[in-house]
């Protein structure tokens, strides 16, 4: 088992706040649909909450075993790019929707690779 603290300890903290931060907005992404107004659209609402659920659940994953779980933020930029291009693939976005998905996917994306590739200097 690798230990962080003999490595690179701004790896392991770079890994920290960008999966922190994926964490909440997987959390965002799920009450999004409420909060901006579009729970009634079936595409975008279902496309957030699984997104989000999946989001949250791989940057909890990625913050449990910051050095050994590289795969998950890797998966989260994935999502992230899925976010960007959601709403011109999937029908019955408005704009409220599309704004979110694409900015936050934006975010994701970044993040993810981010933290994703800080991980090789915890290795």
């Amino acid at each position: 088992m690798v230990n962080e603290t003999t490595t690179d300890p701004r790896a392991a903290g770079t890994v920290r706040w960008t999966s922190g931060t994926n964490l909440a907005l997987g959390i965002w992404l799920i009450i999004a649909p409420f909060v901006l107004g579009y729970s009634g659209l079936p595409a975008p609402l279902w496309n957030d909450l699984v997104c989000g659920l999946l989001i949250a659940i791989l940057a909890g994953v990625r913050l449990g075993k910051p050095a050994h779980a590289e795969w998950a933020s890797w998966t989260n930029a994935g999502i992230g790019a899925w976010l960007i291009i959601a709403p011109w693939v999937l029908a019955g976005y408005l704009s409220a929707a599309v704004w979110n998905d694409v900015i936050v996917g934006i975010v994701v994306l970044v993040l993810g690779a981010y933290s994703a590739s800080a991980a090789k200097k915890l290795k």
